[in-house]
């Protein structure tokens, strides 16, 4: 969580041109330059978590199942979930899906962001943090998951407790 002119912001992307900033009250901040930050309307007062980019989409999620959309990171629209109340904790694109992970194993995928079919981990687990790399989406909590599809899921061994995971150089780095 950072600091952004009296606005906390939880995550952050940098993807089309546009550093795209999410958090605290449904602020969303975009900048161009990483210096210069401007507010924009997200349509709602929840909290969001996470963001990521994919398919030429913005997608932000967050607390009470809120998921908005973007072509831009301007403009957002408001998507239904098929689920309520649910935190919406992680968000990953990847083999041409969106996959959202959240409280008690909830998991939403969506070829295009905009229509969502929710499912299950098959575990009760919260999923904190969500990953796409090499083939593969990994969510993180105490233990690590495992999905190439975003629909069937592996839980691994027991590691250490993680709050997030992001995929660079060939490498899955997860962090808590």
């Amino acid at each position: 969580t950072w600091n952004v002119r009296g606005q906390y912001l939880r995550d952050v992307i940098y993807a089309n041109g546009l550093f795209v900033g999410v958090g605290d009250s449904g602020h969303i901040r975009t900048s161009t330059d990483g210096v210069t930050w401007t507010a924009r309307e997200s349509g709602t007062t929840a909290s969001f978590f996470r963001i990521t980019y994919g398919n030429n989409l913005f997608v932000a999620v967050g607390e009470g199942s809120t998921i908005r959309t973007s072509p831009d990171g301007i403009t957002w629209t408001a998507r239904a979930a098929g689920v309520t109340g649910i935190p919406l904790i992680g968000v990953a694109y990847g083999n041409d899906t969106f996959v959202i992970v959240g409280s008690a194993g909830t998991v939403l995928t969506s070829p295009d962001g905009v229509n969502w079919t929710p499912g299950t981990s098959g575990f009760m687990d919260q999923i904190n943090d969500i990953a796409f790399g090499n083939g593969t989406f990994v969510g993180v909590s105490g233990y690590a998951y495992l999905s190439t599809d975003g629909i069937d899921w592996e839980r691994q061994a027991k590691s250490g407790y993680s709050w997030g995971i992001t995929y660079t150089n060939n490498l899955f780095v997860a962090v808590g």
